[in-house]
């Protein structure tokens, strides 16, 4: 190692021939808990969370089922699950092939009407209270982090990873709670607008502006979380998610549980070391 790369300031760029494994350089996990409320009507948990990683991107998606269809009880855990799975597996091959993220963004809402449109087509009326759920879908990559949001939820980020190698590091955490928000110039106010109710038209491009970007950030987070509405019941998982790095057990650990508590599904990822974490040299001198 020469000199000069041994005394290299923490902020300088790193050389051209590094890249950034943000498999290696992050830890990314997911928690669902069931509320009391449903608990105590014999009811299963409605949400549903994926944390899903590569060597280029994070993504999170969290899908809150719509407790009641028409004023009926629903069973839309059916539908948190696929569209939470749908969306983040669909993020999750678009940035492994590089894509930005309008393109991101295309590709989920066309996976979702694929996978939806069918569904409807099928089941008809019995679809209703199997499909309708909230949608908040994250991904960060070291070029850009970008979050979604079709209906209510919350969401959070800190920083980026560019203060690693490029500017001084600088923490400026971003959250967001509840059903309405204002950011980049743009508001958005509660919706009655679900996910399958909008792919049931089989439209691409209106199911893509439904999912509206509440944040659009250059560069990768250094913490990031999405969740459903349901944090708001669980001010201690809100403390520890406004940190700058936390870990499963303190997520888990400071669930109360209150006693007419809602559904909770969290996913989130935090940078495992400050600084240059994941950063693979290729013939660094």
């Amino acid at each position: 190692m020469s000199t000069a790369s041994k005394h290299r300031p923490e902020h300088a760029p790193p050389p051209a021939a590094w890249s950034l494994d943000m498999s290696a350089a992050y830890v990314a996990h997911q928690l669902v808990d069931a509320g009391e409320r449903h608990l105590r009507r014999r009811a299963g948990g409605q949400d549903h969370a994926v944390a899903l990683k590569h060597a280029g991107a994070i993504v999170l998606a969290v899908a809150d089922g719509v407790s009641r269809v028409n004023g009926q009880p629903s069973r839309t855990e059916v539908g948190a699950a696929l569209v939470a799975e749908l969306a983040a597996r669909a993020a999750h091959d678009a940035t492994l092939r590089g894509l930005g993220p309008s393109d991101v963004r295309q590709h989920v809402a066309a996976t979702l009407v694929r996978h939806l449109l069918p569904l409807w087509a099928s089941l008809g009326r019995a679809g209703s209270p199997l499909l309708h759920c909230t949608l908040v879908l994250a991904a960060t990559t070291p070029e850009w982090t970008t979050i979604w949001c079709l209906g209510d939820g919350a969401w959070g980020a800190s920083g980026s990873l560019a203060h690693g190698y490029g500017a001084p590091r600088s923490t400026a955490p971003v959250a967001c709670y509840g059903r309405r928000w204002d950011v980049h110039g743009r508001r958005h106010e509660d919706s009655p607008a679900t996910v399958a109710g909008l792919c049931r038209g089989g439209d691409v491009d209106a199911v893509a502006l439904g999912l509206e970007a509440v944040l659009e950030a250059e560069g990768p987070a250094i913490a990031l979380y999405v969740a459903t509405d349901g944090l708001g019941d669980e001010p201690g998982a809100d403390d520890v998610l406004r940190r700058e790095r936390w870990t499963r057990d303190e997520v888990s650990g400071s669930l109360a549980r209150p006693e007419d508590c809602d559904d909770l599904a969290i996913a989130w990822a935090t940078e495992v070391l400050p600084g240059a974490a994941g950063l693979a040299g290729g013939g660094a001198a």
